[in-house]
């Protein structure tokens, strides 16, 4: 057996330490550069902001999910694990989508299943099933499972001198959304508004704290003008904000 060890242990000392700029690349034919693709779209996939809630796993401390400094109120970079109040920026994209989760036991939520589009068939008469209800907001697919209607806001962070940094998305869903249509009817009111684009007004995404008793708190998103106004908050046509959020949103 000792023989046998010994051997095993020259033949492994015998491989060359692979180190770069040294050696031959082999030639892979019809395979050659297959997967690369796959890591550029987790390179370039946009990170998450989390707004952070009270019993947010990063905010428990003691446990593996814990981040440093986190507390309710603040926003989460899932990527860099950055801590901030607000952001600043330009929504390049609002997507409106119906998710469907599996059916869990009050005070859990089940596993996701699919992400409709709201004229799905099955979407639309889900929709038009809970309307006859007295909570209409609670949609059901067919087989039970829960349809949440949640929008995915995509953003374009700015720095304080409207510097792109990068982009960042939020899910927004039930209480979130109602900041989204507070948004979308200021910006409507502008004379002109159809003909702006979305990603030509530079907002700060914020936290705001709600209360639904004395004892009972939650944090929610607001979407205020970056400036002092919604108008003195639309960049210019020219910027180069709006053409790169343009180059974003395809």
């Amino acid at each position: 057996m000792a023989k046998k060890q010994e051997k095993k242990e020259e033949v492994v000392s015998q491989v060359p330490a692979p180190t770069a700029g040294t050696g031959v690349v082999p030639s892979y034919g019809e395979f050659a550069g297959q997967g690369n693709e796959d890591m550029a779209l987790l390179q370039t996939r946009p990170p998450i902001l989390n707004l952070l809630q009270a019993l947010s796993p990063e905010v428990q401390e003691g446990t593996e999910d814990h981040v440093k400094g986190a507390r309710p109120g603040l926003f989460l970079n899932t990527a860099t694990k950055a801590l901030v109040p607000s952001v600043r920026g330009v929504i390049v994209a609002l997507l409106r989508k119906y998710v469907q989760w599996e059916k869990a036991e009050p005070g859990q939520q089940g596993k996701f299943v699919a992400a409709h589009d709201p004229e799905d068939p099955m979407v639309v008469a889900a929709v038009a099933k809970a309307a006859k209800t007295k909570e209409r907001w609670k949609v059901y697919a067919p087989n039970g499972d829960d349809l949440v209607e949640t929008y995915t806001i995509c953003l374009l962070q700015l720095d304080e001198d409207d510097q792109p940094i990068g982009p960042v998305i939020l899910s927004a869903s039930k209480t979130k959304i109602k900041p989204i249509s507070e948004f979308r009817a200021r910006i409507s009111a502008l004379p002109g508004s159809s003909k702006i684009p979305i990603y030509a007004h530079r907002i700060v995404l914020q936290a705001a704290r709600v209360k639904k008793s004395e004892k009972i708190s939650y944090f929610n998103i607001q979407i205020v003008p970056a400036g002092e106004d919604v108008v003195s908050s639309l960049l210019p046509a020219d910027s180069p904000v709006v053409v790169l959020a343009a180059e974003m949103r395809k």
